[in-house]
């Protein structure tokens, strides 16, 4: 429905108005439609409106790959989650997300080599590569 953004002390916060409703999760695969099933059954409301998530952590990069610390939360609604106490409420495999955000990262067409809050900017130094598709 709407996104939002924000850079503020070393930290970036990246959150959307989502509404399940609209979302056609049984062309998503299995285990993202087990996913979506146990946050319906843990949270209920999300049956009936939209509802505003968002995750918000300090970022940098591990093998290449931006990542976000340990303390990083993810929100949904006026629920503030550990990604932790997340992954064990909703029954979410840490691995498969890792997995799953891994494959979208490698898409992009850039090879990310540093990422680095300043004020209220995040600089992500890499190289372009022409050679993949956008």
């Amino acid at each position: 429905v709407s996104t939002n953004t924000q850079i503020q002390d070393g930290k970036i916060s990246a959150g959307a108005v989502i509404d399940l409703r609209t979302i056609p999760v049984k062309e998503l695969p299995a285990e993202e439609q087990a996913a979506i099933s146990q946050l319906l059954s843990t949270v209920p409301i999300l049956k009936y409106r939209p509802i505003y998530i968002e995750v918000e952590g300090k970022p940098s990069i591990h093998n290449k790959q931006v990542t976000l610390d340990d303390k990083t939360r993810v929100k949904l609604g006026n629920l503030s989650f550990t990604l932790s106490d997340m992954y064990q409420r909703f029954g979410i495999s840490e691995e498969s997300v890792k997995q799953q955000v891994s494959k979208e990262l490698k898409n992009l067409p850039v090879d990310v080599k540093d990422v680095e809050v300043m004020g209220d900017r995040l600089v992500v130094r890499g190289q372009w590569l022409h050679d993949k598709k956008t």
